[in-house]
């Protein structure tokens, strides 16, 4: 079952990071059925950590044009457009999962980030208080410490590093950085390697 080949793909690349691994069961996984839109994200997914950026957005349009209904898939798109540099792509795509499913994680999660980088604070402000919390939690710490209020971050900073310490390192990461606490970055980043944190292979 191709469902079956993608699932272990998805545990290779994310948590054990053997790439070849998961490359040669999503291939399995598309041989079965080339039009199933779960097997073309996790290969775009694959390819795009690899730096194969061409054959990422291949796939992962694909994946939007043959399951147009699928959020996930669009976020994917986002991800890889906004990663490949074209922003209005990614924005059209993270609102486009948003209509599909206006709960999804990681669009707003993502497009609550990119509108702070933008500098539009209040409409990133909108999207992450729509994240589950350990996503909603990041981006209010860099929101508040963009408006200027420091300890409003730190608090929140502190609730990720007494509460979501493990799983969400990386997030802990991006909020020292953004922070511009660039050697309290590294160390989390630290944390992140030996655990293989998913953040990282993106």
């Amino acid at each position: 079952l191709p469902d079956g080949y993608t699932s272990r793909a998805n545990v290779l690349y994310r948590m054990r990071w053997d790439w070849q691994g998961a490359q040669s069961d999503l291939a399995r996984a598309m041989a079965l059925d080339p039009n199933r839109s779960a097997s073309l994200v996790n290969y775009a997914a694959v390819m795009f950590t690899l730096g194969k950026r061409e054959p990422a957005l291949d796939a992962v349009r694909k994946a939007v044009a043959v399951d147009p209904l699928s959020d996930t898939a669009w976020v994917a798109l986002g991800r890889y457009s906004e990663g490949a540099g074209d922003i209005e792509e990614a924005k059209r795509a993270y609102e486009q999962s948003l209509q599909i499913n206006p709960e999804q994680n990681w669009a707003n999660f993502l497009l609550g980030n990119r509108l702070l980088t933008e500098g539009k604070v209040d409409e990133a402000i909108a999207h992450y208080q729509r994240a589950p919390e350990q996503f909603r939690t990041t981006g209010m710490a860099m929101a508040e410490f963009t408006r200027g209020n420091d300890a409003a971050s730190r608090a929140l900073l502190a609730k990720m590093e007494t509460d979501f310490a493990v799983g969400f390192a990386y997030q802990i990461a991006q909020i020292h950085a953004w922070r511009g606490e660039k050697d309290e970055a590294f160390q989390w980043l630290d944390r992140c390697f030996p655990i293989h944190d998913a953040g990282l292979v993106r």
